[in-house]
């Protein structure tokens, strides 16, 4: 395992306050996260080995990016060639990085003798309660590795955990050489930790998962029943290595990137969760190698992903076979779609979608949703979604949509729609929203009573689709007319009245609507 340029920057580190990705996993597990077009900053590093002699001048990577609203705060591992340890950096735009020079390194090795006195790398900070928690791999040069817990309140000056190392090998024999290259969030009191861990099998690795309601984030409890969560697949990209799980979460949905592939030769992939141990990985590299001759040709791994100032930011660790590791960034935009037009019409009991978008970036696709008004527009609209239609990734060339709503059924005077467009990050907007009117039935229609069952009042809704005479009336149990509620012409159209049972017993009641030659009979309870 000691080989800083793969081994040691293979194993990830992040943290909870990614503000990113939506996940819509559940509806669409298998198309998910395919096409993120990631750009590349200006094909060249953003942040470089130390001077000859610095305690980071063989090279640097592993980076673990905070973003308090003015100013990216970077953790990162560097190297001297000999051992690893943990810097801090601070950039205005997550590009330009000044490191720390007076505090740097601001996690060292420990004494000798202790598990971690060769190497500390990869760190994952997460702040919780006004105190950071750093979660980081540590080494003894004998190849054992495990994963330690440090605290600060400054960023800077960190206190070890007297517990460490608090995750260590074992039980299972996935994970019974080392463990290391943790992520942690926390989330409901409890923190959830994604780990790489080896077996000593070939050269395969895998990710797990662990779990730890201590308040100090000690004491896990790894989930046996899952793990490993995520395993590379023989034959494809990322076999036999997965390593350095990177977690992004919103609203309940995971985001991982991870880097895959050989020992010496990976790339960056994706993955997507809504229960944090069941994966579905993106068939497809997400990031990819630089091409021949660029810094980042040979290997690239331990990425970061972060969202901030109105895009996807991904810092990684790439190296080319002659140079020592770097830190690059790459990005992805957040508003794919560029919606021209949306409009809604209806006839014979269908309403009709038609929108179009002028260009798109990343686009996942749009979710339909839509709202009806039982009494007046204006009142609070409950959205329910209707339907989905696949968007056309990234495209320069106008795309013309369309979707087909049947409201024969549904007893509403209008109804609103919108559609929620969805990129493969998990960034959502909508669209403005647009109301039509629910047209006369094409058929003679009578609605179910509602409430039912009821005490004392409910309403009982008809429709015609021509102009006639109706008659509406309640009977009893044995037969007999309890009330009529009209009798007369009326309109084409939909048209509700209310039945008061006032002075009726409990039981069973039917309501019977007549109209040219229409006839229909629905049976209603009355509970008091």
């Amino acid at each position: 395992m000691k080989n800083f340029s793969i081994q040691k920057f293979n194993l990830s580190l992040n943290f909870v306050y990614t503000l990113l990705l939506i996940l819509i996993l559940p509806l669409y597990p298998i198309i998910y996260g395919q096409n993120i077009p990631w750009t590349k900053y200006g094909n060249k590093p953003v942040l470089e080995p130390g001077p000859p002699g610095n305690w980071d001048d063989s090279g640097v990577g592993a980076p673990c990016v905070i973003f308090d609203g003015s100013t990216y705060h970077m953790w990162y591992t560097g190297s001297d060639g000999s051992n690893y340890r943990i810097g801090y950096a601070t950039s205005l735009d997550g590009i330009s990085w000044t490191k720390d020079t007076i505090h740097n390194p601001v996690l060292t090795l420990g004494d000798p003798g202790e598990w971690d006195d060769d190497w500390v790398y990869i760190s994952n900070v997460v702040k919780v309660n006004n105190i950071y928690h750093m979660w980081y791999t540590g080494g003894d040069g004998l190849d054992h590795y495990y994963i330690g817990h440090a605290t600060s309140s400054d960023r800077i000056n960190w206190t070890k955990d007297i517990a460490n190392p608090v995750l260590i090998t074992g039980p299972e024999n996935w994970e019974s050489d080392w463990v290391a290259a943790s992520f942690v969030i926390f989330e409901n009191d409890t923190f959830h930790m994604w780990y790489e861990g080896y077996g000593g099998i070939g050269d395969i690795t895998h990710v797990g998962y662990a779990t730890a309601t201590n308040p100090n984030g000690q004491n896990w409890t790894k989930d046996t029943l899952h793990n490993p969560v995520l395993s590379p697949s023989p034959g494809n990209w990322d076999y036999p290595r997965i390593e350095n799980p990177n977690i992004a979460t919103y609203d309940n949905k995971l985001f991982m990137f991870y880097n895959g592939g050989s020992y010496e030769n990976q790339d960056i992939g994706f993955a997507t969760s809504t229960d944090k141990v069941n994966w579905y990985k993106d068939p497809n590299t997400t990031l990819g190698r630089g091409a021949a001759g660029e810094w980042d040709d040979w290997s690239i791994n331990t990425p970061f992903v972060l969202y901030s100032n109105n895009e996807y930011k991904m810092w990684y660790t790439g190296w080319s076979n002659s140079i020592g590791a770097k830190i690059g960034l790459a990005t992805s935009p957040t508003l794919p779609v560029e919606l021209t037009s949306f409009t809604a019409t209806s006839q014979l009991g269908k309403v009709i979608l038609n929108w179009t978008t002028a260009t798109e970036i990343n686009n996942l696709g749009f979710e339909i949703e839509r709202a009806s008004f039982t009494t007046t527009p204006g009142q609070e609209k409950l959205w329910r979604t209707i339907g989905f239609v696949e968007g056309h990734g990234t495209t320069s060339e106008p795309q013309q949509y369309s979707y087909i709503d049947d409201i024969s059924e549904i007893n509403a005077p209008s109804f609103v729609y919108r559609l929620k467009q969805m990129d493969f990050l998990g960034t959502y907007e909508y669209s403005d929203e647009v109301m039509v009117e629910n047209p006369a039935p094409v058929d003679y229609v009578l609605y179910q009573n509602y409430p039912n069952p009821f005490n004392p009042t409910t309403t009982i809704t008809f429709g015609i689709p021509i102009k006639t005479h109706v008659v509406l009336k309640v009977f009893n149990a044995v037969g007999e007319e309890v009330a009529q509620l009209y009798n007369g012409e009326k309109e084409a159209g939909r048209y509700t009245f209310e039945f008061n049972a006032e002075g009726l017993p409990s039981g069973i009641y039917f309501y019977q609507l007549k109209a040219d030659g229409y006839g229909e009979t629905k049976k209603m309870l009355l509970l008091k």
